[in-house]
């Protein structure tokens, strides 16, 4: 499994740090990704927080940069 697919459900919080950022072409606000659901997580304008509420009760905020230009 990549680190990028979620086997369980995965609810995560946007909070962008400036203005544009968006993560995964999403302003600000809450996403539920289902499971078996991929993405390759991008941040575009800036930067932004992402907290991270996983199976189990984990939880992890991740502060996450402008994705390079690939």
């Amino acid at each position: 499994m990549r680190p990028d697919q979620f086997r369980e459900q995965m609810t995560q919080l946007t909070m962008p740090l400036d203005d544009a950022a968006q993560f995964d072409g999403r302003p600000a606000g809450w996403l539920v990704c289902p499971p078996g659901s991929a993405h390759r997580s991008t941040v575009t304008g800036a930067r932004a927080l992402v907290s991270y509420l996983l199976p189990q009760a984990s939880t992890a905020v991740l502060e996450h940069l402008q994705t390079p230009a690939a």
